[in-house]
């Protein structure tokens, strides 16, 4: 064991091989094909494949695949001289079998490191402090995917989703310890560890905003709940669940909040305001605004036009209404005047609210927006609707 040449290998992200203070990026070495062979020698390593399962993995469609194997091993290992570890020590050696990892190695690979780690954090005598310590780790280990170069390939497909799951139910054990705790930074830095790994699991995004909340950071809270909703109406064309929804009511809540109201807002967005067009803010808060604009109008006798902009894809074939979302976006940054208040109801609304003195006022700026609208995208493509209702007085619907 002692004469041993020890070598680390790493697997999550790009493959690559450390030696001492030396790390060797794989793909710097081998073309694609050869390091698909070392990656599944690499990982099964501790059951070495027979020739037979090789080439079903990497030559099914082959009309010669045992000469398409053998052919990979000699360039592979012609490649790997060129690292100066295996220039006189093979890492690819021929066994009875087929080809296995040459064992004169002492080998630190990292999600075999991941594996002991789970078996450990699962002990149910093992107490939390100690867990904590294994999780941690656990979580350092797996930065990214495993063999992210590589998901197009079949096998990868179920072993990155384990890896993913092992990370995924690690760092909500670390998050729930860290609110019972009421360590609150550790919260925030996890969750946001969580998002950068996977950007579209909710639940790292809901306890990130949680722990900006418990932190006081309501500011910071607010904006990340609102690009957090854009991300998923966004990509998933689904808006948020209840319970992070729930996140927002209680930002509502909090006594360091001070909400805008409709009359302040018109007097901080006038000609000598840097604010350059309509106040975008998100659905709960506009529903604040549009009560306070109401209650504000029933008493001086104002008028207000309540507006949904609708998008509808009017082609056949696939279109990207995300982006036809954003253009919408602009246009209405474009055409709204800066007394104006609007927000995104869901992945092909959005909801205005225009202080006007009558209803063709209401029309005239629908009309800007659509004609902004269209210089960008063709009607062939996507329709854009409006909905308009004239409000003059709904303080007995907001009771």
């Amino acid at each position: 064991m002692g004469n041993k040449i020890k070598i680390g290998i790493s697997t999550f992200g790009e493959l690559t091989v450390i030696s001492g203070c030396e790390v060797f990026r794989i793909d710097g070495y081998l073309t694609k094909n050869v390091r698909y062979l070392l990656e599944i020698l690499i990982y099964y390593r501790m059951t070495p494949l027979s020739k037979n399962q090789i080439i079903d993995l990497l030559w099914s469609g082959s009309h010669n695949p045992e000469s398409a194997l053998k052919f990979t091993v000699h360039r592979l290992r012609q490649a790997l001289k060129d690292i100066p570890i295996f220039e006189e020590t093979p890492l690819v050696i021929t066994t009875k079998h087929g080809y296995d990892l040459n064992p004169e190695f002492d080998y630190d690979i990292d999600f075999e490191e991941v594996d002991n780690l789970w078996k450990m954090i699962q002990n149910p005598n093992r107490d939390e402090k100690d867990k904590k310590k294994l999780l941690l780790s656990l979580i350092t280990k797996i930065n990214k995917p495993f063999l992210a170069s590589s998901s197009a390939l079949l096998w990868t497909i179920p072993i990155r989703e384990y890896y993913s799951n092992i990370f995924n139910q690690s760092l909500m054990m670390l998050l729930e310890m860290s609110e019972k705790a009421r360590k609150y930074q550790d919260l925030i830095q996890y969750a946001h560890r969580g998002i950068t790994f996977n950007r579209l699991n909710e639940d790292f995004h809901y306890y990130y905003i949680l722990g900006l909340i418990y932190d006081r950071q309501i500011r910071q809270a607010i904006e990340a709940y609102e690009k957090t909703r854009e991300l998923f109406l966004t990509e998933l064309k689904s808006d948020l669940s209840e319970k992070t929804k729930d996140l927002f009511k209680l930002l509502l809540s909090k006594d360091e909040i001070n909400f805008v109201k409709m009359g302040d807002l018109i007097m901080n967005l006038n000609e000598n305001s840097p604010h350059d067009g309509a106040f975008y803010c998100e659905y709960e808060v506009f529903k604040r605004m549009y009560q306070n604009q109401m209650r504000t109008q029933s008493r001086n006798q104002e008028l207000a036009c309540l507006v949904i902009l609708e998008l509808r894809n009017t082609q056949q074939t696939e279109f990207d209404m995300s982006k036809a979302m954003e253009k919408l976006k602009k246009a209405i940054d474009h055409g709204l005047r800066r007394s104006d208040v609007y927000s995104r109801i869901n992945s092909l609304q959005f909801v205005l609210l225009l202080p006007c003195k009558s209803k063709d006022n209401g029309y005239t700026i629908v009309e800007r927006i659509q004609r902004i609208f269209y210089k960008n995208l063709s009607r062939d493509q996507v329709k854009l609707y409006s909905y308009m209702n004239v409000v003059e007085n709904m303080e007995s619907q907001l009771q």
